[in-house]
């Protein structure tokens, strides 16, 4: 994919986009014909990404971590408060619940801390 600050003629449904938010941004999300509602990226674009696209294109984070959880193969990761705070729409957090003693226990907490922050 070529770097270009002018918009990208319509990303389809079909597209998949791994770039620097700064790339992600230059696409043409808002054509209604681009078959998108939303993407998958990391808390650190999500500020950007939000900005840009407004409040109705969905952005989705894996890679979610509940403070003090291990990292394993995350690079980027964030606790739930900072990705909500970020502008992110829904989280994925899976090792953190099911590789947990007990994962009921380990949601219940996760969903406090988000009540304890907003």
């Amino acid at each position: 994919m070529a770097i270009s600050p002018e918009p990208v003629p319509s990303a389809r449904r079909t597209d998949v986009i791994q770039a620097d938010p700064k790339v992600i941004v230059a696409l043409d999300f808002s054509d209604p014909d681009c078959g998108l509602d939303g993407a998958v990226c990391s808390a650190v674009e999500a500020p950007a990404l939000r900005r840009t696209l407004g409040a109705g294109f969905k952005l989705v984070t894996p890679g979610t971590r509940p403070a003090g959880a291990a990292a394993d193969d995350q690079s980027r990761i964030v606790t739930p408060e900072v990705a909500i705070a970020s502008g992110v729409d829904d989280l994925v957090i899976g090792r953190p619940i099911t590789q947990a003693a007990d994962p009921l226990e380990a949601l219940a907490r996760i969903n406090k801390s988000l009540e304890v922050a907003a």
